[in-house]
């Protein structure tokens, strides 16, 4: 459930353009909810994978890569003190996706 509620309010404060530093990443408008959504998606197909376990593999390998592009984004950005960031909401969704496989 941790798993799920991460991306989930991570995700619609994504969409409503808050909560997220506007100066590193994706600062565009529609990209931050098209990300939003992503995020979103990938926490209801996470909670959808309680009762069709290919559904939440899916979803959580959706997730581990999208935190993957929040690491290079950031480092690429160069705010690396931020870092971590990407790295701490992705620990819940790679343990549910080790804990499926």
């Amino acid at each position: 459930m941790v798993a799920c509620r991460i991306p989930a309010g991570r995700g619609s404060g994504r969409c409503r353009n808050r909560g997220e530093p506007r100066e590193t990443g994706f600062s565009a408008g529609s990209v931050r909810t098209w990300l939003g959504v992503a995020k979103a998606a990938g926490a209801v197909g996470l909670l959808l994978g309680l009762a069709v376990l290919a559904v939440g593999a899916a979803a959580a390998v959706g997730l581990v890569l999208y935190f993957a592009g929040a690491v290079v984004d950031v480092l690429r950005a160069r705010a690396y003190a931020h870092v971590a960031f990407p790295l701490v909401y992705a620990a819940p969704v790679v343990a549910s996706l080790a804990l499926t496989g």
